[in-house]
């Protein structure tokens, strides 16, 4: 059963889903909106300043809930301990994001940053080639958000890792809905390229392992998450059809960033409001 939270981020989702579709669609076909998708994906444009903003409600919930734990005593030691790494995570990337208001500001970067900085901004992450810092994220989301949950989930037998998996308490699991929302994120790159091949390969086995997860636990999948499932292959589709107007570069990925911010945060809300609200965590729901 779909709590209140669910249906409040899968309307977000929804909206986001439709406004990139026609966003992209309006790029590659329409005449005169050539440069739509370029302009809301630039240096704050619309979805960078989409993806800050939730990275600082994700850092003031997390601050909320560890102020609401003094008294409730709903978490534990560790599960307080990782709401105070979130908050700071969060809060660190929206400024990054921002390279700490230079953005806005417009003060010039130090010496030490012009020098060393690959866009000379006054932020750490660009310290790092842009594509260290993508092949970790991606390991997080299809290890963490897609892969190995849904191959927990679709209950093999004899799985080699499910002795492994077992071991991971049931509390940070993540809701089906939750990584719908990741495999969508995965759809947006740049197909057709040899730079992104790796993309394209993790997309078709998340949409394989999804389907799979879709037909084993029929009597656990809603008809919502169903429509979610085949809109996520219609929208690889358009966007694949689509794929001269994206870049390996840039372009995609600051959408694909904010869908998985906010994927993040729809996960930390879920797990620590059924914690404080006394109910089960969604993986005993589901097979309950």
């Amino acid at each position: 059963m779909r709590k209140p939270w669910d249906n409040i981020f899968l309307t977000v989702h929804g909206i986001v889903v439709l406004t990139v579709t026609v966003i992209i669609v309006m790029t590659r076909y329409v005449p005169g909106y050539k440069g739509l998708l370029l302009q809301t994906t630039l240096e704050n444009g619309l979805f960078e300043l989409a993806s800050v903003g939730v990275l600082l409600l994700l850092s003031f919930y997390c601050c909320v809930t560890i102020y609401q734990n003094r008294r409730l005593k709903f978490l534990s030691n560790f599960q307080r301990l990782m709401f105070y790494f979130m908050a700071l995570l969060a809060f660190v990337a929206a400024m990054e994001e921002i390279s700490w208001g230079q953005q806005f500001f417009g003060f010039r970067s130090g010496e030490f940053f012009t020098d060393h900085n690959l866009q000379k901004e006054t932020n750490l992450h660009n310290f790092m080639p842009a594509m260290w810092l993508s092949t970790a994220i991606n390991v997080v989301v299809y290890g963490g958000f897609i892969v190995l949950p849904l191959l927990y989930y679709c209950d093999f037998k004899n799985f080699p890792l499910n002795t492994l998996l077992d071991r991971i308490p049931n509390v940070y699991w993540p809701s089906h809905y939750v990584i719908l929302m990741m495999v969508y994120s995965s759809s947006l790159h740049h197909y057709f390229s040899y730079i992104t091949w790796s993309d394209t390969a993790a997309l078709l086995v998340s949409l394989i392992i999804l389907v799979i997860y879709w037909r084993r636990r029929k009597a656990h999948v809603d008809g919502l998450f169903s429509v979610n499932l085949w809109l996520i292959v219609v929208c690889s589709a358009c966007y694949a059809a689509s794929y001269k107007i994206f870049s390996q570069y840039n372009l995609q990925y600051e959408i694909r960033e904010f869908v998985v911010v906010y994927g993040v945060f729809y996960w930390m809300v879920d797990w620590s409001l059924r914690l404080k609200n006394g109910l089960q965590p969604w993986v005993e729901e589901c097979s309950g």
